[in-house]
């Protein structure tokens, strides 16, 4: 379901050209501690941000793959549940 000014344009991400991994299906916002699927942003200007409206973050520099966070809390879903909040740290 998409948020609120958000659009899903997995062929249009600036991430996928600034890095070279394969591309994960879900990534986190540093930012607001959310994820989303690969291909949602919300577009502000030639910006490709956060989907989740009244978030700061970049949707190329401040979004992690979903797979990485794991890693460090294995008790996170491997689907995580949209709009639901996975801290970084406690």
């Amino acid at each position: 379901m998409l948020k609120a000014g958000a659009v899903f344009r997995p062929r249009e991400l600036h991430r996928d050209a600034a890095f070279d991994s394969e591309p994960p299906t879900h990534l986190w916002c540093m930012h607001c501690e959310r994820t989303y699927v690969r291909g949602e942003y919300r577009p502000v200007g030639d910006t490709q941000m956060c989907p989740y409206s009244g978030c700061s973050g970049d949707a190329v520099l401040d979004a992690r793959d979903w797979s990485a966070i794991r890693e460090g809390h294995p008790s996170y879903p491997e689907n995580p549940v949209e709009a639901t909040v996975y801290p970084m740290y406690p």
